[in-house]
């Protein structure tokens, strides 16, 4: 799984408080209480980029979460932390409604000092459609996933993520699973993330740049987590991302093929 996302920063540390909150509400009586896995919190050190695409790497707490009451939910086990509402379709297709954390782009990420470049965190809307079933063994857990950020400025972004689990089970004391996910953006989100504008081409000494939609970016990796005890994990990843041509050829990217480790711990309960 992916947890990119810091709460390191005061947005997200306010975003997680105030979903923690919002899993504790009660839902309508008349839904009917459904299924799923258990509980989990805890956190792990991620080192990788600052940012997708630059070229100064960095230490971050990020935060592991799976919680879910009814049909709220709030998770960091898709890639993003988000909180919402799932309800089923039928035994392996649910959907649902989600709000996330749209992580920014710090000034202490450029090596050459362009902080005029830095983005603020934000929040995004959206919807999703998720697949979860077993091929023979092997759990298969595939989401399509749509969000459009609150600062319309910004633009939305697809994605679609699919993991699967390739190694362990329920007794097992090491569980592990890939992923891969690709990511697209309209033109809004490609310019807010690395595009160049005008006024500031001098100041980086580059012609200004306006990328198009496309592919924002593709990643692929491997989850594991090794049972220390009973309900509680030590949990990390390895992750690779390739961003997308129109990120590429930015001249805010410095570095394309992006690399995160992580590793930390997780309680079940």
């Amino acid at each position: 799984m992916l947890f990119k996302y810091s709460l390191t920063n005061p947005l997200a540390r306010w975003l997680a408080i105030s979903l923690l909150a919002a899993a504790n509400l009660p839902v309508f009586a008349d839904e009917p209480a459904h299924e799923h896995e258990p509980n989990m919190v805890g956190a792990v050190v991620q080192y990788g980029p600052a940012y997708l695409g630059s070229d100064r790497s960095t230490e971050s707490i990020i935060p592991v979460l799976s919680l879910t009451k009814n049909l709220l939910f709030l998770r960091t086990t898709e890639g993003i932390l988000e909180t919402g509402i799932s309800k089923p379709l039928n035994e392996t297709v649910s959907y649902g409604a989600q709000l996330a954390y749209e992580d920014g782009r710090t000034q202490n990420g450029f090596s050459n000092g362009l902080k005029f470049l830095s983005i603020n965190p934000s929040m995004s809307y959206g919807a999703f459609l998720q697949y979860e079933d077993n091929i023979g063994p092997m759990p298969i857990d595939v989401v399509l996933r749509y969000r459009k950020d609150i600062d319309t400025s910004r633009g939305s972004q697809l994605d679609m993520r699919v993991f699967a689990g390739i190694y362990g089970g329920e007794h097992e004391k090491l569980n592990l699973g890939v992923f891969a996910q690709r990511t697209l953006a309209d033109q809004r989100a490609m310019e807010t993330y690395y595009g160049l504008k005008d006024r500031f081409s001098g100041r980086l000494h580059h012609p200004s740049y306006h990328p198009d939609q496309g592919v924002f970016s593709s990643e692929v990796g491997l989850w594991g987590a090794y049972s220390l005890c009973p309900k509680t994990y030590l949990v990390g990843y390895a992750e690779k991302i390739f961003l997308g041509s129109e990120a590429r050829h930015s001249p805010i990217t410095k570095d394309a093929n992006i690399n995160y480790f992580s590793l930390g711990l997780a309680f079940e309960f």
